[in-house]
């Protein structure tokens, strides 16, 4: 059988403004325009919401990209190292994520379950549903290259797609 490859983690480019991280800098921006308009207007109260904001944005900025940036490489790691499982089939169970969110999209290929979102925190794997142009549709032949986060049911993470042709 030939394949074509849809996904690949180690090609793939780190989306930093995916999850949560949009807030944190717009959190970040909103307490440097504060501590700007305190030198200006020398409000106090200016000066604590802007600190406030500042600087647990800056820890949450730092937290999110730190855990993706050691997410991607333990993920490229188990790619490098071969400790990665193999399956091949068509969805079972599919279950859309809609175009608004607030869900996952889930599917099994020959027993194994999978799930995710495009609002994951995490950066390493797949997680584009196909309702916002992924690449995962029922009735097509896939092969996933996928590890275990944890020993937990949903914690399968994709780390190659591939179509058969």
């Amino acid at each position: 059988m030939n394949f074509k490859t849809l996904y690949d983690l180690t090609t793939e480019k780190v989306n930093y403004f995916s999850g949560f991280l949009p807030m944190t800098y717009v959190f970040f921006v909103i307490g440097i325009v504060l501590l700007t308009s305190f030198k200006k207007s020398k409000d106090p109260k200016k000066l604590v919401i802007g600190l406030g904001f500042t600087f647990i944005s800056s820890i949450f900025l730092l937290v999110f990209l730190v855990g993706q940036f050691l997410d991607i490489h333990k993920a490229k790691k188990i790619m490098r190292s071969g400790s990665f499982f193999v399956v091949e089939g068509q969805p079972a169970n599919y279950h859309p994520m809609p175009k608004e969110g607030h869900d996952e999209e889930r599917f099994d290929i020959n027993g194994v379950h999978f799930g995710y979102s495009d609002y994951v925190l995490n950066a390493a794997g797949y997680h584009n549903a196909a309702s916002l142009g992924g690449v995962i549709i029922p009735n097509n032949y896939y092969r996933l290259t996928y590890y275990k986060l944890h020993n937990d049911i949903d914690s399968n993470r994709i780390l190659k797609i591939e179509i058969r042709q």
